[in-house]
């Protein structure tokens, strides 16, 4: 029986408590978890800021839960709140970033390799409908460079008039392709020598084969 006691009230300690709000390694971790369940809910981007706020809640409730209460600690609680926030943004600094990922996935360099990729639409657009949890991300936002995004636009607008070109490129290939086989078509029905014809077919190849690598 006082083993049964001992392991319920170890599970019972699995569970937060008022004493998990009074230390620091509590408070970052009551912060952290509620921050991230939070943010994934909701779809919380801004990490840093649903993070600020928490953690001066939970300083604060730590001070409520206290057993001696007095002014001095009150004022200490905020600060105490910013120890909270600013251990937890250290100790994830190494984690991808939840706004930086979004804000990759939607930039210009995204769509420029999207452009260019040989997967289906479909499988992209189901790949980025899964996001990474927000129990895995850092709060540290770091925004891309803006010189890096107007350069990345500007590749993405020449990489689809090139697309174009290409796309143009292919239909008059096929043209070209069509006229030649017309033509071998029509050598082959003239009533000439095997040499001659053979000639005039070879010589064909060789023009067409000029003609190709020029506009290549």
């Amino acid at each position: 029986m006082p083993d049964q006691t001992n392991n319920l009230s170890s599970e019972l300690n699995q569970y937060f408590d008022d004493a998990s709000f009074k230390t620091l390694y509590g408070g970052v971790l009551v912060t952290w978890v509620s921050t991230s369940a939070i943010a994934d809910v909701f779809s919380v981007s801004n990490l840093k800021l649903l993070g600020f706020i928490i953690a001066i809640i939970v300083a604060l409730v730590g001070y409520f839960v206290s057993e001696k209460r007095t002014v001095k600690k009150l004022v200490i609680a905020p600060f105490n709140g910013l120890l909270i926030y600013l251990t937890i943004m250290g100790g994830t600094s190494f984690l991808p970033n939840s706004s930086r990922h979004t804000e990759i996935e939607s930039s210009p360099i995204a769509a420029a390799r999207d452009s260019v990729s040989n997967k289906p639409e479909s499988v992209d657009q189901e790949t980025k409908a899964k996001p990474a949890t927000h129990f895995l991300m850092s709060w540290n936002a770091q925004k891309s460079d803006p010189k890096i995004v107007q350069k990345a636009s500007q590749l993405s607008e020449e990489n689809k008039k090139l697309q174009l070109k290409t796309n143009t490129l292919q239909q008059q290939n096929k043209v070209y392709k069509t006229k030649l086989d017309s033509t071998k078509q029509a050598i082959q029905k003239l009533n000439i020598s095997p040499q001659v014809q053979k000639n005039l077919l070879n010589n064909l190849q060789f023009e067409n084969h000029l003609q190709l690598h020029s506009v290549n």
